[in-house]
């Protein structure tokens, strides 16, 4: 399961407007953000700053005043396509490489034959908004299907070579 996240798949066959002419199946992943309930059933703020805020080794002063230091992009993502250099917050890719499998094996199941595409919508909040955003890349690298990725509130996912990687992969 995700750490302070769910996870919410639909079929998108029917929903208006159309999927793209090159999609036949269009698909909706949603994650949902933080959950901030404690043992006792009220607020945990050390949980979310461990999970939305753990780095995985400490803070570094940067340019931009400090920031998570990040962990390289593990090679299971975006395993199509070179993504070296690529660093990532070491929580967020986490709790996505915890719902990777089925995730993808899931996605796999809605198409009809093997070399039908798919068109992924992956959308989220918050922390869901991360793990959309690494769900976006893996699946954009491929090259077999398109993607689109709709966030809120999302948190800073990786380093340049990451963003680089994304908007290399990701389309508008």
């Amino acid at each position: 399961s995700l750490v302070g996240s769910e996870m919410c798949i639909r079929d998108r066959n029917s929903v208006k407007p159309p999927p793209p002419a090159h999609a036949a199946v269009v698909v909706e992943v949603c994650f949902r953000g933080s959950v901030f309930v404690g043992e006792e059933g009220g607020f945990n703020l050390d949980n979310w700053c461990r999970v939305n805020l753990n780095p995985g080794v400490g803070l570094s002063k940067g340019k931009a005043g400090w920031l998570p230091e990040l962990t390289p992009l593990d090679r299971q993502i975006g395993e199509a396509s070179p993504l070296d250099g690529a660093h990532v917050h070491a929580g967020f890719q986490s709790a996505y490489l915890a719902a990777r499998g089925p995730l993808l094996k899931w996605l796999d199941e809605q198409r009809q034959h093997p070399d039908q595409r798919l068109h992924v919508s992956c959308c989220g909040h918050s922390l869901g908004a991360a793990l959309a955003t690494l769900l976006a890349l893996d699946v954009g690298s491929t090259g077999h299907d398109s993607v689109e990725l709709v966030t809120w509130a999302s948190p800073r996912v990786g380093d340049k070579a990451f963003c680089d990687a994304f908007a290399k992969h990701v389309s508008d």
